[in-house]
């Protein structure tokens, strides 16, 4: 057998065939171009599907996650109260955003701890309290700056009702500078 080598090809059939890859080359970037942006397309469409779906903005369709906002960042003065040993007319409670409440009592000191709203109930956990939940207190009514907490109290394992009023808003004053001057809202 006899190998025979290639024809050489002359220059026009070198320019035709060095055209023909170039055109083959250009015609395969733009599959891969547009194969990404195809590609980038979806993804885009992904995203700002799913960022649409999702709110960064909390659910108060939920009865808790309206007790809470309710609650929240603001003073309550006790109107009354069914057990003057536990808490009496004229006590506050701060609850605040993050989670921590602040009771100050007309005859004792204050106390500190954790609360949150859920199933339609106000717990609340004692900062030196052994206990999980030392007062759990269904809240019945919750109306703008008017609260009703029929309250268990797990750690004198007693049972009282609080009628509570928004004394005020506290993002926009100090650290309780009115409880210390005796200066009441008028609201009731």
């Amino acid at each position: 057998m006899r190998v025979t080598k290639p024809p050489i090809a002359n220059a026009a059939e070198v320019f035709v065939i060095q055209k023909f890859y170039i055109s083959l080359q250009c015609i395969q970037k733009r599959i891969i171009m547009k194969q990404l942006t195809r590609s980038i397309t979806l993804l885009m469409v992904l995203l700002i599907t799913s960022i649409s779906l999702t709110s960064c903005v909390e659910d108060y369709n939920n009865s808790d996650s309206y007790a809470e906002m309710v609650l929240s960042n603001r003073a309550w003065r006790v109107v009354s109260s069914t057990n003057n040993y536990a808490y009496t007319a004229g006590d506050i409670f701060y609850f605040y955003r993050d989670g921590s409440f602040q009771t100050l009592r007309r005859g004792g000191s204050p106390e500190y701890g954790e609360w949150m709203v859920r199933n339609g109930s106000l717990l609340m956990h004692f900062t030196n309290s052994p206990l999980n939940v030392d007062i759990e207190a269904p809240i019945p009514v919750l109306q703008g700056d008017y609260a009703v907490l029929y309250c268990n109290d797990y750690m004198y394992r007693t049972a009282y009702n609080l009628r509570l009023v928004a004394a005020y808003d506290l993002s926009g004053y100090g650290y309780n500078h009115w409880y210390n001057n005796s200066y009441y809202s008028p609201k009731e």
